[in-house]
């Protein structure tokens, strides 16, 4: 093998390494821009789970004032003890 040709050799294989770790790089890139999307999405999921959370306790608190208000008014329907 001539030096040129081991030259040449090098100088192919050091473009094939470039390439790779080119690309490597760029997977590295759109796997990091995955996780920021995926933790965002759990930021919002959860920020919705509490907000879901919140208007539960508050239908309930509602419910149950509905109900003490009704309370009343349902023992005119009521049948009497007997």
């Amino acid at each position: 093998m001539s030096v040129a040709s081991a030259v040449e050799e090098q100088r192919s294989a050091t473009g094939e390494i470039s390439r790779n770790v080119q690309e490597a790089a760029t997977g590295t890139q759109e796997v990091s821009a995955n996780i920021t999307g995926v933790h965002e999405a759990a930021q919002e999921s959860g920020a919705a789970a509490s907000e879901m959370r919140n208007a539960a306790t508050n239908c309930r608190s509602n419910l149950i004032r509905c109900a003490a208000r009704l309370r009343p008014s349902s023992r005119i329907f009521a049948p009497p003890n007997t």
